[in-house]
């Protein structure tokens, strides 16, 4: 492969990870057929709610317990760990 082709290819590896409304889940993936593949490679997140996503967003931004939720419910053991020690300290500091 070369050189030029093996640098675009790098630039279009990419991670996207959030919230999305629960109605526009179908659109998006038609839009920008978007499918799973099975491979287990996940370059695409989209976590679809019914809740307000300016309300996601506030929450997201103020803090990392969004975040520890999101770990906290991860089937990886590592992820669910930092998860929940995330939690953990929030909630200590809570009290």
């Amino acid at each position: 492969m070369s050189r030029g082709l093996s640098d675009l290819g790098a630039a279009v590896e990419a991670m996207v990870d959030g919230y999305v409304a629960a109605s526009a889940v179908d659109s998006l993936a038609d839009r920008h057929v978007l499918s799973t593949d099975g491979t287990g490679d996940l370059d695409v997140v989209l976590r679809a709610t019914s809740f307000d996503l300016d309300v996601v967003r506030c929450i997201a931004e103020a803090d990392e317990v969004l975040a520890g939720i999101d770990l906290a419910t991860s089937l990886d053991v590592r992820e669910r760990s930092a998860g929940v020690a995330v939690l953990t300290d929030r909630l200590e500091r809570f009290t």
